[in-house]
């Protein structure tokens, strides 16, 4: 894993119930544990901001290198004093399809790069915008 840290301060983040464990069992190979950890030390990208939108949503872009892909952590902030609540983890399909356009090289760069070697997370960016 890079060492490269993160310029955005890391928030709290917890499961909210089952529904969010049992996605992240679905649709990645990433451990509860392992998905708290890329969270909490900020190696994730902000996709929207919960604080920016009347909904308290957000969407946290992160990589899982064992998976050797991208997934999107929706999580809810209605009490902000404990933190993010992970609703459920989408993967980069569904939550582009969601959305109606492909999320950015430049975020899923930003994603990638505390995860992977730097020339590794541009190579793979690179392939998958041509």
């Amino acid at each position: 894993m890079s060492t490269v840290p993160s310029t955005r301060a890391a928030q709290r983040f917890y499961f909210a119930g089952d529904h969010a464990i049992d996605r992240l069992g679905l649709r990645t190979a990433l451990t509860a544990d392992l998905l708290l950890d890329l969270l909490h030390a900020g190696r994730s990208v902000w996709l929207t901001n919960a604080s920016r939108n009347n909904k308290r949503r957000g969407h946290i872009l992160v990589y899982s290198d064992v998976d050797r892909a991208w997934f999107v952590v929706v999580v809810a902030i209605d009490d902000p004093q404990r933190g993010g609540a992970i609703i459920t983890v989408l993967d980069q399909a569904h939550f582009e399809a969601d959305l109606g356009q492909p999320i950015e090289p430049a975020c899923l760069y930003r994603a990638m790069v505390p995860v992977v070697p730097a020339e590794v997370a541009r190579a793979c960016v690179t392939s998958r915008s041509i």
